[in-house]
């Protein structure tokens, strides 16, 4: 499934409507570049996207951590903050990343390849905990 129904897709919509960073030109802060902006004393980058279009694609997710992917279920999503969370970017065992990017792969809805890059797989980290902040579980 590459796109969530509109209903999904107008709650997602109105959140962003709502949020401060939300542009008269119906973009996530400046158009295609996005801006970097602080939240709970956190420096994050806006996406700069068409919200129109992000909002459908089930594989997307606020920047900001407002809304998340559909493609994984509330258990699942909890289980990948757990699991995230417990991770330290610096040492991650074979079975760890191989477990991140099939996190990854479910996600995007592809077939992820699995790398050993350091700053590959930290930025990988950094991404999916920006994902997970805001999920309740």
């Amino acid at each position: 499934m590459w796109f969530v129904n509109s209903q999904l897709k107008q709650q997602r919509l109105e959140i962003c409507k709502g949020c401060e960073h939300y542009s008269s030109v119906g973009t996530c802060g400046t158009p295609v570049i996005g801006n970097e902006v602080e939240v709970n004393d956190e420096v994050l980058h806006t996406c700069g996207c068409i919200m129109t279009v992000k909002t459908s694609l089930a594989s997307e997710h606020c920047p900001l951590g407002k809304w998340s992917s559909e493609r994984l279920s509330k258990v699942d999503g909890c289980a990948l903050k757990d699991f995230i969370l417990s991770l330290d970017e610096y040492h991650v065992t074979n079975e760890q990343l191989q477990k991140l990017f099939a996190y990854k792969s479910q996600i995007s809805g592809r077939a992820e390849q699995v790398t050993t890059c350091p700053s590959c797989v930290k930025d990988l980290i950094e991404n999916l905990k920006k994902q997970v902040r805001n999920l309740e579980c």
